[in-house]
């Protein structure tokens, strides 16, 4: 298992927001141009802290990280079982020809599908997407947690 950890403080001045902790990607492939890929495209981002494990695809079975992202290098891929958190998003990288015969094997909304060969300027956009979406879960929580705490004392008072 290959893992960058990168570390960078986000440029408040200018307005740019990063993810409170650590944004993980777990990249399922045996290509390490796509790992390099990731890392480009990651890296043009202004996260906190971002970590991207390159996993065997063989030997991945429960992942843990804010995105998976699936190499599918072979056209007989076959979704096997495997763990995936709520808030976990995944993504599938197809081949053209391979696109087809791919989506009627996975699971309608199993996750988003991006056709290779992929460019780093498409795989940033699609992980910025990712991180707003978790940074909405993170405030939402957030705002649920004070609201629980707010309700509570008005019921005690």
């Amino acid at each position: 298992m290959d893992t960058l950890d990168t570390k960078s403080k986000a440029n408040t001045k200018h307005g740019t927001d990063h993810v409170g902790g650590k944004f993980t990607i777990s990249l399922v492939s045996r290509d390490l141009q796509l790992l390099e890929l990731c890392r480009e495209a990651v890296g043009r981002l202004r996260l906190e802290r971002n970590d991207i494990a390159l996993l065997d695809p063989d030997q991945a079975q429960s992942v843990g990280a804010d995105l998976l992202v699936w190499d599918i290098d072979k056209p007989n891929w076959r979704p096997r079982p495997r763990t995936v958190a709520a808030n976990q998003e995944q993504l599938f990288l197809v081949s053209r020809k391979d696109l087809t015969e791919f989506l009627t094997r996975m699971p309608f909304g199993a996750g988003s599908t991006l056709l290779k060969p992929l460019n780093s300027r498409t795989l940033q956009i699609f992980v910025e997407q990712v991180v707003a979406r978790k940074r909405a879960r993170v405030s939402a929580s957030t705002d649920s947690a004070a609201s629980d705490v707010l309700q509570c004392l008005l019921m005690s008072n």
